[in-house]
């Protein structure tokens, strides 16, 4: 296998020869790009990506195809496939295999430029002789009507010289389609008819389609191809046309239904809205569209201007709006009917715009295709486009810019308009331009800069806000300490890690000691890690933040550990049957289930079994309802102390604990996260062994070992803590061991069942009393297994002998509780939550209402200072700086085109 650095090098090798321009008919393959991606980050062939040491599998482009081997439709370059050249592709079909190839030609446009072809242009091909006879098949933009007509006679096995091929959208008959035009130089559109039409001994097997055509077409008189109807509607160029002369114009040539001029619809092509919609806005452009109506714009085609298209698309767009004002839907000239592009059919009044679509390809590539654009980029290139091919300055001057240098603000404008008119000169600049001021101010010298610039459209941003408040819970190392709810306002495009600095300072938690999860059904579902974004957690994602401990000694390595909460409950659909000689017996199984809000727990991963228990004991303190009895008392059978696991069995979460939303992450049965108890069954236990009494025993009346206690929590934490990664973490719980003549026993009264332990802040004077007990024995409230992230033990042994029970920072832990023990474990704690006063000072509506055009203007020309990525140089310093800048309008054009920022967009890869 080659190296990742022979494969990097030599793909680079091939690229780097092909950056010279595409050569019209190479071959091109396209790749899928998730096996692309992988391959890149394989061998690190960009510099900026993640690398990641396995290599790719062979490559896998069947996700790119449907069943029938074809493309799948609107498939986008750079998020479903990359395009890579031949050479490339044979290089890598030799490293890895697999496939299938998806080859495309690179085809050369009418204007010269040329571009990889990934879809061709389907056509359905429908036999004159016999319309029943159809198929469809992709044809290529750089292929001549000449050589598809070949193809289409070697199908049905035609005689070239009898056939001749004609545009046949919507079942109409337009033109006939000339033989040595490319397919891109033709108005077909994708999905649409070509008529096959064969030569008769009567004809053309056409004429009857044309003769009943013709047959279904009333002759009638149409009054908007009537020249002096056009002159009467319209008074000049420039005004707008008159309603009372188009209705009395009308009354006076027909009876018929009034039809308003211009009111005419534009068919979707095929995700081309955002075409029509803009084109609509223009058509309405009542100044606009009467100068192309009365053909003022032919004297102002500027055929010598390199950045216009020789006047061909003010051409277009004269011939589009003429269609437009003058609808053919019924008219006597039945030529028009047949072979217009624009063309109406029946009596709907609608405008089909293929010859513009067409066109608007060769002249702007961004838009080929029927795939969805921005209506906004489309206007904004029909203006400027226009404004070219219409520019009555046929050589433009060189005119020096000159600067403000604190004259009066009218003789700068003036003076910059004058300028601009001398180079752009036409009916967009007259009806659609006008001046912005910009006013600088260098933040070192103090130097005001103010220049003024033509516009023809405002890009208005949205006054959106760009804070989220999000609601988080945060559970506190000292046990006894009751949770407080936080609203947190940050960032909407932040991480994680900025979230955790407003969290820090509300709770006076050190962003570091907080970690963030994702707490869903008692489980943990995820963690969240300082680079992820606030945008991924939902309004109904309920989050906790856990604080870590440290301590003094760095030779003391930290355990940061998940832990659950398990309890036995029976299965309504588990049951097991035994059968013996003396007697048979039946029962429910039990299962271990989920309950109350999980934690993280902070302890030295060199602790043993009895430190472990005991410090999960002090850190549930606020759940016991009082100290419970000596546990000897009422010991518990081995069944119910222990899990044994006879199967494990996910169930299907229908015996969920019903509880209160909020409580323990649970959110609701219909949500889509999965939802499984944990379920461990023995065919030992029957609903009859739930309580069982024991005789009482001695052996827990007084407890002495050694226990480990929360006492400080250093102010200063470590440098090194990284909460991102936590496998480095140093962060250090100071113990305190005690024993049994540690605690106060002066008093001959106190309890038997109850051991006092030293609270967890050295603050905090209050003492607490709390059950410590052995771990190893049958008094034990709870067993400690490791389990998986749903909560199922893995099977690793935890050893209760003394020595290192082997924590790892992120491992899970599970606490199986006892039946006895949870008669003084208060779940209900879970809902004892301390509001803090930031909820309170949320406001309601504050995503509430509506923006106002006013307010986006009052946005747009906000003050505003310069980043280091796009920095003003100023002539005094002779150096770039951070200017602060300020836009204001000027003067507004008499035709306004606002344009409202809706989206944003931000690169994730």
């Amino acid at each position: 296998m080659v190296s990742k650095e022979e494969q990097k090098q030599t793909i680079l090798n091939v690229t780097q020869d092909l950056q010279q321009q595409q050569k019209a008919g190479d071959d091109w393959y396209l790749v899928s790009f998730k096996w692309m991606t992988h391959w890149n980050e394989y061998v690190g062939f960009e510099a900026d990506v993640n690398r990641r040491d396995d290599a790719p599998g062979p490559i896998e482009n069947q996700s790119l195809l449907d069943g029938e081997g074809k493309l799948l439709p609107r498939l986008d370059e750079g998020e479903d496939y990359i395009i890579i050249p031949e050479g490339a592709w044979k290089y890598f079909v030799e490293w890895y295999g697999g496939g299938p190839p998806i080859k495309r030609k690179v085809v050369k446009r009418e204007s010269g430029k040329t571009f990889v072809e990934v879809y061709l242009t389907n056509l359905e091909f429908i036999r004159a002789s016999d319309v029943s006879q159809k198929y469809t098949a992709g044809v290529s933009k750089a292929d001549t009507i000449s050589e598809v007509r070949q193809r289409v006679c070697t199908k049905w096995n035609l005689q070239e010289e009898q056939v001749q091929l004609w545009d046949y959208h919507q079942q109409t008959l337009h033109s006939i389609l000339e033989l040595n035009s490319r397919i891109d130089q033709t108005v077909l559109c994708e999905g649409q008819g070509v008529l096959v039409d064969e030569k008769t001994d009567d004809g053309w097997s056409s004429d009857s389609i044309r003769l009943a055509a013709s047959s279904q077409s009333t002759s009638s008189y149409n009054p908007y191809t009537s020249s002096s109807y056009t002159s009467s509607y319209y008074n000049s160029a420039y005004e707008y046309p008159s309603s009372s002369s188009s209705s009395s114009s009308y009354a006076s040539k027909s009876s018929a239904a009034t039809v308003t001029p211009g009111l005419s619809g534009l068919r979707n092509l095929g995700n081309t809205c955002f075409m029509n919609s803009s084109l609509q806005c223009l058509s309405n452009t009542s100044p606009l569209t009467s100068y192309f109506l009365h053909g003022k714009y032919r004297p102002d085609i500027n055929l010598d201007n390199p950045l216009g298209q020789k006047g061909k698309l003010a051409e277009e767009f004269a011939r589009l709006i003429r269609d437009i004002w003058t609808p053919s839907s019924n008219t006597s000239n039945n030529n028009y009917y047949a072979y217009s592009s624009y063309s109406s059919y029946g009596a709907s009044n609608a405008v089909t715009p293929r010859e513009f679509k067409s066109r608007l390809e060769m002249f702007a590539p961004q838009f080929s295709g029927y795939q969805q654009h921005d209506s906004q980029e489309l206007l904004a290139f029909l203006l400027d486009g226009l404004h070219e091919d219409l520019n009555r300055v046929k050589k433009k001057p060189y005119i020096e810019v000159k600067d403000s240098d604190g004259r009066p603000d009218e003789n700068v404008a003036a003076e910059a308009w004058v300028a601009h008119k001398a180079r752009n000169d036409s009916i967009v600049v007259d009806w659609f331009q006008g001046q912005l001021k910009s006013t600088l101010v260098c933040p070192t010298c103090h130097r005001v800069s103010i220049t003024f610039d033509p516009f023809m459209y405002l890009s208005l941003p949205l006054p959106v806000k760009m804070t989220r408040t999000m609601y988080i819970t945060v559970i506190f190392a000292d046990g006894k300490r009751t949770p407080t709810k936080y609203a947190v306002v940050t960032n909407k495009n932040g991480n994680i890690a900025g979230l955790k600095g407003e969290l820090s300072k509300l709770c006076g938690v050190d962003a570091d000691y907080l970690i963030l999860t994702d707490v869903f059904n008692y489980r943990f579902y995820r963690k969240l890690g300082d680079k992820e974004e606030v945008e991924n957690i939902t309004e109904r994602d309920v989050i906790y933040a856990y604080e870590l401990l440290s301590a003094p000694a760095e030779e003391v390595e930290m355990a940061y550990c998940f832990v659950y909460h398990l309890k036995q409950e029976e299965d309504r659909y588990s049951y097991y049957y035994t059968y013996s000689n003396s007697s048979n017996s039946a029962g429910k199984r039990m299962k271990s289930t989920l309950f109350s809000t999980p934690f993280v727990l902070s302890i030295p991963a060199s602790a043993t079994y009895s430190q472990l228990y005991n410090t999960i004991l002090a850190c549930l303190s606020r759940y016991f309802k009082e100290p419970p009895p000596p546990m000897s008392a009422h010991t518990p059978t081995q069944a119910q102390t222990t899990a044994p696991i006879v199967e494990q069995v996910l169930s299907s979460g229908e015996d969920s604990t019903d509880s209160d939303s909020s409580v323990g992450g649970y959110e609701s049965d219909n949500d889509d996260r999965a939802q499984d108890d944990v379920t461990m069954s023995s065919p030992s236990q029957t609903h009859s062994d739930n309580h069982v009494n024991a005789a009482p025993s001695s052996s827990a009346a007084k407890v002495a070992l050694k226990v480990p206690v929360l006492t400080t929590i250093p102010s200063e934490p470590p440098s090194v803590f990284a909460t991102e990664t936590l496998d480095s973490a140093r962060d250090f719980l100071e113990i305190e061991e005690i024993t049994a003549d540690d605690i106060n026993s002066s008093d001959d009264n106190q309890s038997d069942d109850s051991v006092a332990f030293r609270p967890s802040s050295s603050d905090d004077e209050e003492e607490v009393s709390h059950h410590q007990q052995d771990p190893d024995s049958d008094d034990a409230m709870f067993t400690i297994q490791f389990v998986d992230v749903q909560g199922v033990p893995t099977g690793r042994k935890i050893e209760k002998n003394g020595e290192e029970v082997g924590l790892m920072t992120l491992c899970t832990l599970g606490l199986f509780w006892t039946d006895y023990a949870l008669s003084f474990f208060d779940e209900s704690k879970d809902r004892e939550v301390k509001m803090d006063k930031s909820i309170t000072l949320v406001d309601d509506d504050e995503e509430a209402g509506s923006a106002t055009l006013d307010a986006c203007l009052k946005l747009y020309t906000a003050k505003e200072q310069l980043g280091p990525d796009d920095p003003w140089y100023c002539g005094k310093c002779k150096a770039f700086q951070e200017a602060s800048k300020k836009m204001d309008i000027w003067s507004a054009p008499p035709v306004l085109v606002v344009h409202l920022k809706r989206f944003s967009y931000r690169n994730k890869h």
